[in-house]
Order: structure tokens, then C-alpha cells, then sequence
């Protein structure tokens, strides 16, 4: 889940009475009531686009639901206590910055795990302990689904046809089709075949 910066400022103080004005990266810890129920409600978002595909494909239902899942979002980030920013909190902001940079810079392809700390400059284990404070992901969970959505985009912005789901999965390192499919389901509520029929 994400939200610009000037939207979550808003809905800081609409929702929760105070601004949320993050740095560039910020950790929060967020008490596990409030972590517990947006993770309820993201799990419930899953099942109904699952269930019931054509709930999901009505505008109001949309809104409605994503107006809850942002609502659950800012409690967690109005309950949740900011650590002490110490050196160490500034130099892992720092890395998980540097790890954005190089998502931006290569916007338009994959990145693996080894590549990652390499550009970095760190290990494996430093990255895994980072991302899972930062992101709540490991980071091979993260560049999983950024590559997820990598082939989205172009299965959505592709002219169907039956070769390009192989071609596009595989494009993003994706070997395994059948667990590529079941991923893809999990992730955006249907199969990779829709999202190209949909184009």
C-alpha cells in the first residue's frame, strides 16, 4: 500500500488529528491490534476479488474499499511509535533510499538479490534485517513482487496474445508458470490471462 506524501499529510489530520509528515523513509512500530486488523482487512480484499470478481470491477466498491484499507493504514501510522533517530536509524534510512534509487534507475527490468547488495554495498543478512524494519518484507520477498508487478504492467499494456504470458513471465524470472499464475491470482485477484484479455 502506498499513498503520496501531501495525501497522507491530509488524511493525518483528517482521520487521525495530527499531520503524518514522514521523512523519506520512516519505521514505525505499529502495536499488533492495529497491524492485525489492516492486515484482516487486506486479506479480506483478497478473498472478495477472488470470490466475487465483479464486486471489485464497481467503481463505489472500489472507493469504498480503499477508503478502508487507507483509514486502517493511517491508524497503524497514528498509533504506531517512530523509533529514536540514531546513527544507525540514519544510515539503514540511508540504504533503503539508495535501494529506491536503484528500483528507479532500473524501472523497467528485474533486479535480484545478489545485484541488489552488491550495488548497495552490503550483505545479504544487513538487507534482510533492513527490509523487514522498513518494508515488513525480506528483501527477496520485495524484489519478488516488484517483479510481479513489473509483468502486470505488461500483460496490461500488451496486445493479447496466447505466446506473450511464457514470454512476458519469463521475461521477469518467472520459470515456473503454474506457480507464476497462482503468485499473479494472489497478488492482483486474477489470472495473468485476464489482465491481457482486459487490454
Amino acid at each position: 500500500m502506498s499513498l503520496p506524501k501531501d495525501q497522507l499529510t491530509d488524511l493525518g489530520v483528517t482521520l487521525a488529528g495530527q499531520p503524518l509528515m514522514p521523512p523519506d523513509t520512516m519505521a514505525v512500530q505499529v502495536a499488533p491490534k492495529w497491524m492485525k486488523q489492516l492486515q484482516s482487512m487486506h486479506a479480506a480484499a483478497i478473498n472478495l476479488a477472488e470470490a466475487s470478481p465483479e464486486i471489485v470491477a464497481d467503481p463505489g466498491a472500489v472507493r469504498g474499499l480503499e477508503a478502508s484499507l487507507t483509514e486502517a493504514m493511517i491508524a497503524c501510522l497514528a498509533s504506531g511509535r517512530t523509533p529514536t533517530d540514531t546513527a544507525s536509524q540514519w544510515r539503514r534510512s540511508l540504504i533503503i533510499k539508495r535501494l529506491r534509487e536503484l528500483e528507479e534507475a532500473n524501472r523497467h527490468r528485474t533486479l535480484y538479490l545478489t545485484e541488489v547488495c552488491k550495488a548497495i554495498g552490503i550483505s545479504q543478512r544487513t538487507l534482510t534485517d533492513i527490509c523487514q524494519d522498513f518494508l515488513g518484507v525480506s528483501p527477496k520477498r520485495y524484489l519478488f513482487l516488484r517483479r510481479l508487478h513489473l509483468a502486470h504492467r505488461e500483460l496490461r499494456d500488451t496486445v493479447p496474445d496466447r505466446g506473450k504470458i511464457t514470454q512476458i513471465a519469463t521475461k521477469y524470472g518467472f520459470w515456473e508458470l503454474g506457480r507464476f499464475s497462482v503468485a499473479y491470482r494472489e497478488v492482483f485477484g486474477q489470472l495473468p490471462s485476464a489482465t491481457l484479455r482486459q487490454t
